[in-house]
């Protein structure tokens, strides 16, 4: 149980008023200008501020936010040419993996790996574009990945019958070839959303299978996951549905068009139906 105290509820036809709110399960129990606690209720004061419904996101991928809250920025606002590029890169510590986000190629047009080993050529690096669709590697990262037996990797950027380090379209591939050992913070993101107001989510990730579906289940039973979660995703999402948990839930199907291979047009019309 929970007795919010001192928190401004909208009154129809005019303005707030500071009352208490004691709820349970996610129900609202009573309303009035001065509730008492009870016996082990937990008690938030709201200081005067303005108590609303919980937040929903319509739109997010959970895993990459959380991703880039633990990468470096490589491009603009803060990143904008070639030489702040090289500054960042080489600042970042450690000794493995180097992941790069939010890129434009306005700072340095699309580097090639051997390119890239001119600013980072002692550690595996892989750049992300804004768009999410590219991968940039050096040519650490692609020795690391095994990239060099997988020339015909379908979106393996090649030229000159060599790869270029640009991965298209691969991040399912990308993600099954690192086999992380270091999952993304999920906690934290989650911590940052609930501090917004946003109880709910709805991720629009494409990739999203059964095994994901599992994998945020699992999340929020520890506590790690704060919000109600709804999925997207592929075809074969609903089979990894946890019994009763109206936690998370398996919501639309969606088909991502890329004009460089767009399906059958009746068999995605029939994919539709």
């Amino acid at each position: 149980m929970l007795l919010i105290r001192r928190a401004e509820v909208y009154q129809p036809g005019g303005p707030g008023k500071i009352l208490d709110v004691r709820c349970r399960a996610g129900h609202i129990l009573d309303i009035a200008a001065q509730l008492d606690p009870l016996p082990g209720e937990a008690v938030l004061n709201a200081d005067g501020n303005a108590l609303l419904p919980g937040l929903h996101d319509h739109h997010i991928h959970l895993m990459s936010l959380a991703a880039a809250a633990g990468s470096i920025s490589c491009g603009p606002p803060n990143v904008r040419n070639l030489d702040q590029l090289v500054d960042v890169l080489r600042g970042v510590p450690g000794s493995g993996w180097i992941r790069g986000v939010g890129y434009h190629e306005s700072v340095a047009g699309l580097p090639t790996a051997q390119q890239l080993d001119d600013m980072v050529a002692d550690r595996p690096l892989r750049i992300q574009h804004r768009s999410g669709k590219l991968w940039l590697l050096n040519s650490a990262a692609m020795d690391r990945l095994g990239i060099y037996q997988q020339t015909s990797l379908p979106g393996l950027m090649m030229a000159d019958g060599q790869p270029t380090g640009h991965l298209f379209r691969l991040d399912a591939w990308l993600a099954a070839r690192l086999q992380r050992t270091d999952p993304p913070d999920v906690a934290t993101v989650s911590a940052m959303l609930a501090s917004f107001g946003v109880t709910g989510i709805t991720d629009a990730t494409p990739g999203n299978d059964a095994q994901t579906l599992q994998q945020l289940a699992a999340l929020i039973d520890r506590g790690a996951l704060l919000q109600r979660v709804r999925l997207m995703g592929g075809d074969k999402l609903a089979d990894g549905m946890p019994a009763a948990d109206a936690r998370i839930v398996a919501g639309e199907r969606k088909i991502m068009l890329d004009e460089w291979a767009l399906p059958d047009f009746d068999g995605l019309v029939n994919t539709i139906a």
